[in-house]
């Protein structure tokens, strides 16, 4: 079983004079640890698109994915093509191989779906449709999908709420996960 947080004893050094603990454990677990309670999503004021013709203007923002945190606090430029008719998607993207959470600017013929196997798991935090020719985007062109919880979500909390008493309940566990202690 692995458990945390406990505090390292040094057992030596390295050819460098660097210590070497006797306990390490690797960002997985961190990750692990902060999704038990942490959901995916971001704050509610972060990552604002802004827009002009067909340049847009992501402000920054923070949000978790998969237990990994991730915050920018400089705003995000990305150009959109309209020689084709194209559906567009910004993404907070992590990306476990290249060790980071990542906004992208995704583009197909129909809206990509999130990309959620293997080292990549993406929050789409809007979808952008572009017609062959189109030369300025309208309001109807772009979906906010930063309240969606399966394409993104808001950042929040996801505790179930503890219940305890004298009395033996018909069933320990509640709604939606809610969890009840006898004593």
């Amino acid at each position: 079983m692995r458990s945390g947080f406990f505090n390292s004893n040094i057992i030596g050094t390295d050819e460098a004079g660097m210590p070497l603990f006797d306990r390490a454990e690797q960002a997985d677990f961190f990750a692990r640890y902060f999704a038990s309670f942490v959901k995916n999503g971001v704050l509610a004021d972060s990552f604002v698109l802004s827009h002009n013709n067909l340049s847009l203007n992501i402000s920054g923002g923070a949000g978790f994915v998969n237990g990994y945190f991730a915050w920018e606090n400089a705003d995000t430029q990305f150009s959109l093509n309209s020689a084709y008719g194209k559906a567009y998607r910004v993404a907070l993207q992590l990306n476990l191989a290249e060790r980071q959470i990542a906004l992208k600017l995704l583009s197909s013929a129909n809206p990509p779906a999130p990309e959620r196997s293997g080292d990549i798991y993406e929050l789409i935090l809007y979808t952008i449709n572009v017609a062959q020719g189109q030369a300025e985007l309208a309001e109807e062109d772009i979906t906010d999908n930063r309240q969606d919880s399966y394409l993104c979500g808001l950042l929040g909390l996801d505790n179930p709420k503890i219940y305890s008493g004298s009395e033996e309940p018909d069933d320990f566990f509640g709604e939606d996960g809610d969890i009840y202690i006898q004593y």
